[in-house]
C-alpha cells in the first residue's frame, strides 16, 4: 500500500538541497579528479618514455616531476 505524501518543512527542504548540492559537488569533483590524474598519466608517459632525449635529461625531467608531485 502507498504511504501518504508528508509534506517537507522548509528547514527539511533546505537540508535536503544543502545535501543535494553536497553530494552533486562531490560527484563532480570525483569525475574531474579523474580527468587530471588521467591527463597526468599521458604526461608523464610522454615526458619519460621520449625516444628522442637522452638519458640524462630524462633523469632531469623524472627530478622534476617528482618535484611536482610533491607540490600536488
Amino acid at each position: 500500500s502507498a504511504q501518504p505524501v508528508v509534506p517537507l518543512t522548509e528547514e527539511q527542504k533546505r537540508q535536503l538541497e544543502a545535501d543535494t548540492a553536497a553530494k552533486s559537488m562531490d560527484a563532480l569533483w570525483r569525475a574531474v579528479k579523474l580527468e587530471i590524474e588521467s591527463v597526468q598519466r599521458d604526461i608523464c608517459d610522454r615526458v619519460l618514455n621520449d625516444q628522442q632525449c637522452p638519458r640524462d635529461l630524462l633523469r632531469r625531467r623524472c627530478v622534476a616531476l617528482a618535484k611536482l608531485g610533491e607540490l600536488w
